[in-house]
């Protein structure tokens, strides 16, 4: 029995032409690419940027524009982003707004710097959702400029993927960089850091449009709107404002219910930024309180804050049952800070 096989005429200019297109690297990623899923990750559809406030627009905890003094604990300065002195060495952190890159861009800016000759301070976002990330293909991007080498990681807890940063100079350069996360480990978090080797006096590193995404290709940063990117921080972080309204529950203490502007992480943990606070008194006048503190009451949740704030009130006490206005002032400006931050 005889079997015949056809097959159709290929054109061979046509295919020797097809190899001279010019696809470049990211039109290359997209051919290779064996999913639709891998093909969005390429080209950035839906939300790219795995860090929040990458771009330092949103600063809740207030105005870091001058350089603040770094303490001996991480502490939050712009939003999601937290760092910390080794070793009680002296350092500084500024929040710089308005700063042009060499593309032409503005955008704001982190800035670490050392007043020691030893400063070892990383800057550092702890990524929530550490667990999708295992055994997945990362790119970092960003702009940074500094004035000694320094170091990138994407810690787990238990092993790095480590980078080098080399002395720019002080001037700008992009950088970009892709690798696989390890499967294992605790937690996730992005840090640049001046540990080794450690920053001298008066040297520094600046960094802006921080990006982390999927897939192999850096994409353009992500621009969120002010808006989008306050709500993603406020998960985390969120400052209740003034004119909420309590009730007295003794002479000294006021509980006070919020409802929070975003689902959060958690039940957040609440604090005053000052002992000096005032309440609004419907009846008569203002009641100053002293030594103000704060506690959650049992029915605080993710969603609604239920707290009360306790001191010395001035000048009478307040009467239980009555309404109170919560009332920052110049003189008396505690603020209350609720955090679920990881």
């Amino acid at each position: 029995m005889t079997v015949t096989i056809t097959k159709p005429n290929v054109n061979i200019r046509e295919k020797l032409a097809e190899l001279d297109r010019p696809v470049g690297n990211a039109g290359s990623a997209m051919l290779r690419a064996e999913t639709v899923e891998e093909q969005r990750n390429l080209i950035g559809a839906g939300r790219r940027n795995i860090l929040i406030n990458g771009g330092f627009t949103v600063s809740q905890r207030g105005d870091f524009t001058s350089a603040q003094t770094l303490g001996t604990g991480f502490t939050y300065y712009t939003d999601r982003w937290k760092t910390y002195a080794f070793n009680n060495d002296l350092g500084y952190v500024q929040h710089k707004l308005d700063q042009v890159l060499p593309d032409g861009s503005t955008v704001n800016t982190l800035r670490v710097t050392s007043g020691v000759a030893n400063l070892k301070a990383p800057l550092v976002q702890m990524i929530e959702d550490h667990k999708a990330l295992w055994g997945r293909e990362f790119t970092t991007s960003f702009w940074y400029r500094s004035t000694s080498d320094m170091n990138w990681n994407l810690w787990n807890g238990t092993s790095q993927e480590h980078f080098d940063l080399p002395n720019t100079q002080g001037e700008w350069v992009k950088y970009q960089k892709s690798f696989k996360f390890k499967e294992n480990g605790a937690y996730a978090r992005v840090e640049f850091y001046s540990y080794s080797p450690a920053f001298h006096t008066d040297t520094y590193f600046e960094v802006a449009n921080v990006q982390l995404e999927l897939g192999s290709v850096a994409t353009p940063f992500e621009q969120r709107s002010y808006g989008e990117e306050l709500a993603l921080c406020q998960r985390y972080f969120c400052v209740m404002p003034n004119a909420i309204f309590g009730i007295a529950t003794s002479t000294t203490a006021v509980l006070y219910t919020y409802h929070l502007p975003v689902t959060m992480r958690t039940t957040p943990a609440v604090s005053l930024t000052s002992t000096n606070q005032r309440q609004g008194d419907m009846v008569s006048v203002g009641i100053f309180l002293t030594n103000a503190s704060v506690s959650n009451n049992a029915y605080t949740n993710n969603e609604v804050a239920a707290f009360q704030v306790t001191g010395s009130p001035n000048p009478s006490s307040f009467t239980p049952y009555r309404t109170y206005l919560y009332e920052g002032v110049s003189t008396h400006p505690a603020q209350v800070h609720l955090s679920a931050e990881l």
